[in-house]
């Protein structure tokens, strides 16, 4: 944490415009050519890089970096993450300078739930689940009143080979996870998706 100047509010504010409205690092930084640096030094002077080094100054929150295939077919991680080209189709992991073709941030999934926790609003929000009461019996009006769901809190937790004493969501504190996911070829293809 710590204290924020005022130029730095503004520009944490430029960097939640650019996200919400999805506007690309490019034209974001354009603005420093659009604006005179002595009527709008906030926008002026400042690069998308050190918003990002304020943004994990002030949450504490580090993400992480991993080489991927230029053509998005693997990600260079555990046992794969020595391996100097692609399994699949075969292009270098490195440039001829050493620097990966492409890379991909990924702030961990624990960092995030803690962000979500220490928000009084989400926090509020993530008690749903074990607040939910079902209004008609049987029917099914969310995914915590769905088979697998109720199933899963009947059932003590295991792990490997030991079963524990309680059942899965059973503190209210616990947190259910459902996954969506974009962006992934499931079918071989010739080019990304």
């Amino acid at each position: 944490g710590g204290h924020l100047s005022q130029s730095q509010h503004a520009q944490l504010r430029l960097q939640a415009f650019r996200l919400k409205f999805r506007v690309p690092v490019s034209a974001l930084e354009a603005l420093q050519y659009v604006y005179p640096s002595d009527e709008y030094p906030e926008i002026t002077h400042f690069s998308v890089k050190s918003i990002q080094a304020t943004l994990r100054r002030v949450s504490g929150y580090v993400d992480e970096k991993y080489d991927c295939c230029i053509r998005i077919c693997m990600c260079f991680s555990g046992e794969n993450s020595n391996l100097k080209e692609c399994l699949f189709c075969k292009h270098p992991r490195y440039d001829v300078t050493g620097r990966p073709f492409q890379q991909f941030r990924y702030l961990p999934l624990t960092t995030r739930l803690l962000g979500l926790f220490k928000n009084p609003e989400t926090a509020l929000k993530m008690r749903y689940r074990s607040e939910f009461k079902e209004e008609n019996v049987g029917d099914i009006s969310d995914v915590v009143s769905g088979t697998n769901y109720r199933k899963l809190c009947s059932t003590k937790v295991g792990i490997g080979s030991h079963t524990c004493s309680y059942n899965y969501f059973a503190d209210p504190h616990d947190v259910a996870l459902a996954f969506s996911l974009d962006g992934v070829s499931v079918f071989k293809k010739d080019r990304p998706t």
